[in-house]
């Protein structure tokens, strides 16, 4: 058989070493276990890191581990995703180069069969007799040192929980039990072990035996049925045999840990044929035992926070459980506050009867579960505080004490008088109280009426009112001339009047207030405002006359006035002043014996050096007469 080539390895160093391909084994294993085919012993390789398939080409490199990290000629390579390696193709492992490096006249397809003489079979009734062969074997990586970090199953969040479809996922098989053996004597095969009993991810590994009891040159296929292919590696699963030739082709069986890969037996064939004897084929029986694993996943709960009111007496929350076991699982899960405040309650499905404190029930592999889990508070808050109830779920493996799984939820529950709505009441009663007693004056009345009011000096003007219940109404006067503000009245009652008599003109305030207004200013209304405006006018003087301007000496007078609006009137005789108090009357002067001067001055404040009207009485003095002389 040709060589398939050779490996220059190159460390960090600048140490190069070669490793041959070895063409009967067809795949090269490379890691930091000393069973491995290439040993790198570096921090950054895992214990199996890669394997290379050079049965045909192009050649194959895989990572086995998903922390494991290389590259070919420069492109990063997927976890379990193959990928081709060229000649002189170099492989990256943490720092060290390997190189493929192939001979000369190598090539693909399948392995051919050394070249022999031709060997005349043995009779029928003489079987071919088989070598012994070595014991089964398997491979139990969990059982190395792993550079590969454990992934946990349980995180605040659970996308997994629901199982997505698996290229591995498959029906259980129907295989009841172990097949029966089917030989011939042209196919003839045996198996170095009949049952093996591993665990998940660990590898069971036995020998095929096989001859060609036929009279001419033929190829064998092996293949294994009643078994996920996905876990089946065979070393050669088609050769060549020349007549009476033998060989020895190994086959690995490794279930992963997936939930599909279920406890319990699993019993296969392994089954040999060759498209040179159509018709023909060689059984054989074996059963594979699956130890149990013990694996599961919790979800966060559904609502993971909540808020419920006084009048609902409980909250729920779903609480998702996943199998991610091979088997069948029984579970128990228990809820507790951290106040033992609170009972729990747990609705099984399937289960008519609901749980309290804590349940069981069981589950098949991959299944997943929504548990409600009901949380009623033992006594509830009646006013201003709500209570805030922190609890946590755990679910526990009843076949596993150190699986324990623990979520957190939080319940919180409103008082049947809350803190708002005492606000609201207290905001609802002050607005009461200022609706009631926020004082306001309705309406204002002047008599006379107009706007403004025209009226005399010290006329009469009747203010009248309506204001609001529980108000007292103050009146204040502002002086137009300078602003002086001038208390009035305050009356208590609502409804009201008062009488002004002004001099000047003069603004009148209606004002409202009470308790609330002086205690909150801003409650207080704009005033209302009566303006007043007295109309000015000048002192008439309606008449002034003297009883008569011509008088014999020592006659009387009379002097006679009549005044309107003059508040000061005087009376000049000669220059000689009389104040007059009355606005009509007369005067009588006696004895006049010269020429006299009657004026008569009046005036007012609008007409402070007023108007004056005389009257000129001449006094006459007779003449006398010679009495008659007798003659």
């Amino acid at each position: 058989m040709p060589r398939q080539g050779h490996l220059e390895i190159i460390e960090p160093s600048g140490n190069i070493r070669f490793h041959d391909l070895d063409p009967d084994k067809g795949i090269t294993n490379i890691g930091r276990h000393p069973e491995n085919d290439i040993i790198i012993d570096s921090p950054g390789v895992a214990s199996f890191h890669a394997v290379l398939d050079h049965r045909q080409k192009p050649y194959q490199i895989t990572l086995l581990s998903q922390a494991a990290r290389a590259s070919v000629a420069g492109e990063t390579l997927t976890p379990n995703i193959s990928k081709p390696v060229q000649e002189w193709d170099a492989i990256q492992i943490d720092g060290h180069a390997i190189i493929l490096l192939e001979d000369n006249g190598s090539n693909g397809g399948p392995i051919p069969a050394p070249a022999r003489p031709m060997l005349r079979p043995s009779p029928p009734a003489a079987p071919l007799q088989l070598l012994p062969l070595p014991a089964a074997t398997y491979t139990a990586p969990a059982t190395y040192e792993s550079d590969i970090p454990e992934i946990a199953l349980f995180s605040p969040q659970r996308p997994d929980l629901t199982p997505a479809p698996s290229p591995l996922s498959f029906d259980r098989p129907s295989l009841a039990s172990r097949p029966a053996d089917e030989t011939n004597e042209i196919i003839i095969s045996d198996l170095s072990a009949r049952e093996w009993v591993i665990n998940v991810e660990e590898t069971a590994t036995f020998q095929v035996s096989l001859a060609n009891g036929g009279d001419i040159v033929a190829t064998f296929l092996v293949q294994v049925e009643g078994i996920e292919e996905s876990w089946i590696t065979i070393s050669h699963p088609r050769v060549n045999l020349n007549e009476g030739e033998r060989t020895t082709v190994t086959i690995s069986l490794t279930p992963p840990r997936l939930s599909t890969s279920w406890a319990g037996d699993h019993h296969f064939s392994v089954i040999v044929s060759s498209p040179n004897h159509p018709g023909l084929h060689s059984k054989r029986g074996a059963t594979l035992t699956i130890n149990p694993y013990y694996e599961f996943a919790v979800g966060e709960l559904s609502p993971k926070q909540q808020t419920i009111s006084w009048r609902q007496r409980q909250g729920m929350a779903d609480f998702p459980i996943a199998n991610k076991g091979n088997s069948n699982a029984s579970f128990k899960v228990e809820a507790i506050d951290e106040e033992r405040a609170c009972t729990f309650e747990f609705q099984v499905p399937g289960e008519e009867v609901v749980l309290a404190g804590q349940a069981e029930f069981e589950l098949a592999p991959d299944e997943v579960a929504t548990i409600p889990v009901v949380i009623i508070p033992r006594t509830r808050q009646l006013i201003l505080r709500k209570r805030t109830y922190s609890f946590t779920i755990t679910a526990d493996h009843l076949l596993d004490d150190h699986t324990a799984r623990t979520v957190l939820g939080q319940l919180t529950s409103k008082p049947l008088i809350a803190l708002w709505m005492i606000v609201l009441f207290a905001l609802l009663v002050a607005l009461f109280i200022v609706l009631l007693f926020r004082p306001s004056i309705n309406s204002v009345f002047v008599s006379p009426t107009g706007n403004p009011v025209l009226i005399r000096e010290k006329e009469d003007v009747k203010i009248s009112w309506e204001a609001s219940y529980f108000t007292d109404v103050v009146l204040e006067s502002i002086d137009v001339a300078d602003g002086t503000r001038a208390g009035v009245n305050r009356s208590p009652e609502r409804i009201g009047s008062y009488v002004v008599n002004p001099e000047n003109s003069t603004d009148y305030e209606v004002r409202a207030e009470n308790w609330l207004s002086k205690l909150i200013p801003y409650l207080q209304p704009e005033p209302e405002l009566v303006h007043v405006v007295v109309d000015p006018y000048n002192p008439k003087l309606r008449d002034f006359r003297v009883s008569a301007n011509n008088i014999q000496l020592g006659e009387s007078v009379v002097v006679s006035w009549e005044t309107l609006d003059a508040t000061e009137k005087t009376l000049f005789v000669n220059d000689v002043a009389q104040t007059l108090t009355d606005d009509r009357g007369s005067l009588t002067f006696d004895n006049l014996t010269s020429v006299t001067t009657f004026s008569l001055k009046i005036a007012n404040r609008y007409l402070p050096n007023g108007t004056t009207q005389s009257h000129i009485v001449n006094v006459v003095v007779p003449t006398l007469t010679p009495t008659p002389t007798l003659t």
